[in-house]
């Protein structure tokens, strides 16, 4: 390692997974997302890339969904009404596995991981 790279951690990721994503209250189906990229959630297009449109309560960038070596992650990007994963409010970057709840705004989703 040369001296200019000193201290940096380079961070890659080493696997990307699937998620699916369904609205528990109103049975939407938002299906299979790679999360090879990060994908943010909000309620507007241009700053969210899966947008919940029947929800005011979700800010226009809500929270994003990403993977790090072959585990889904999410993190609230300071929304308005927090995210929750399980009925806890989340301040950092938390997994998220199958069968989890997240509430994003008033939203009910139900995770699944592929």
């Amino acid at each position: 390692m040369n001296s200019s790279n000193r201290g940096t951690l380079i961070m890659e990721n080493r696997g990307a997974v699937n998620i699916r994503l369904v609205d528990i209250e109103h049975n939407i189906d938002y299906g299979y997302m790679s999360l090879a990229k990060e994908v943010t959630i909000g309620s507007q297009y241009g700053n969210a890339k899966l947008k919940i449109w029947n929800d005011a309560t979700i800010s226009k960038a809500h929270c994003i969904l990403y993977s790090y070596n072959m585990t889904a992650y999410i993190k609230d990007i300071g929304s308005s009404n927090g995210t929750f994963v399980n009925g806890k409010r989340i301040f950092t970057d938390t997994i998220i596995l199958t069968n989890d709840e997240l509430v994003i705004g008033n939203t009910h989703l139900l995770v699944e991981v592929n």
